[in-house]
């Protein structure tokens, strides 16, 4: 999500544009193919014990279908990797690499994790990016070979194309052209939990993220109750794991932190969002202690929460970026939350 967005504004400090085309790959587990996924670990030279164990596992697997009283005999399972399995999710980033091998040029980019890929293009104009995301889908060695040389098929009525350019930006957007169909830019679409936008404003996100967070402050209202429920203490651990956790997924994407220390009368940042969230933080305060004074010092809790994590997710995607992935994030407990 963060590697996307900096690609994306990379491109407009350039003078650019980005058309990203959102993939959607059928069944990706029980489509894999085991000898593909063995020959991509020996590719990007898995040890061999690991490798061998994978093709062990994978080989000469049945499954038996069970119902009303009825067994059926063993069938033999040729394809798939283990869904459910916590190794499966590992495997497979090994076998759908290749979608990383797709882009040549330095206006080119793939991104995938696990069935969650996209391709983006660069270029001038939207016309230009089309063209550059047609031809890395109908390549030699592009996305077509690979949905057919990994019996990975592509739900091309779910494909989303989102042409991505400054709210200012004059350029037309006009439709992908491929052999399959034709797809239509959209203005929005979901990925990794998050709703990217045409212009970034993350507007539809941050409506997303309040309606989330109003739906869970009821649900703790419903189970707090003076003579029977959950006690304060418990719903607190409840809020600070649960719907802080969920409700600021990824905030340091969509949220800039507020500052008042300037010039102008207005606070710059995601001043409304703040709000908005310091709102939620009163209602949930509000059901685990009926105390006004803590409600309006939750409204500052709330800025001071908001910025320090986002913060800390902006030093370590640094670190992260520049050491690998070392530096852990920090878990929300290891904050003070009112």
């Amino acid at each position: 999500m963060h590697l996307l967005a900096l690609r994306i504004k990379a491109a407009w400090h350039s003078g650019k544009v980005a058309a990203v085309l959102f993939l959607d790959i059928e069944g990706i587990f029980p489509n894999a193919v085991p000898e593909r996924l063995v020959h991509n670990l020996r590719k990007w030279r898995v040890p061999t014990k690991y490798t061998n164990f994978v093709s062990n596992m994978l080989h000469d697997r049945v499954t038996m279908l069970r119902f009303n009283g009825y067994s059926s005999n063993a069938i033999q399972i040729d394809n798939g990797i283990g869904q459910g399995d916590p190794l499966s999710m590992v495997l497979y980033q090994f076998y759908n690499a290749d979608l990383l091998d797709i882009p040549n040029s330095k206006d080119e980019d793939a991104m995938a994790f696990v069935d969650d890929a996209f391709m983006l293009a660069v270029a001038d104009s939207f016309e230009e990016a089309h063209i550059k995301l047609a031809d890395m889908m109908g390549r030699e060695g592009g996305l077509a070979e690979w949905s057919t040389t990994h019996n990975s098929p592509l739900e091309y009525s779910k494909l989303a194309l989102i042409d991505f350019a400054h709210r200012q930006s004059p350029k037309t957007r006009p439709p992908l052209h491929l052999p399959e169909r034709e797809v239509k830019p959209s203005t929005s679409t979901k990925y990794l939990g998050i709703i990217f936008d045409q212009n970034l404003s993350w507007r539809a996100q941050q409506a997303h993220v309040i309606k989330k967070g109003t739906i869970w402050a009821v649900q703790i209202r419903h189970i707090v109750k003076q003579a029977w429920g959950i006690t304060p203490k418990y719903i607190r651990w409840l809020y600070v794991s649960v719907t802080l956790p969920r409700a600021l997924y990824a905030v340091d994407l969509w949220c800039i932190p507020t500052q008042n220390d300037h010039s102008g009368p207005r606070a710059m940042g995601s001043a409304k969002v703040t709000r908005q969230l310091a709102m939620l933080q009163c209602a949930a305060t509000t059901a685990i202690i009926c105390y006004s004074s803590f409600v309006l010092s939750s409204i500052y809790a709330v800025k001071y929460h908001l910025t320090t994590r986002i913060r800390l997710y902006q030093l370590s995607f640094l670190i992260s970026t520049i050491s690998g992935p070392r530096y852990r994030f920090p878990a929300f407990s290891d904050l003070p939350i009112i």
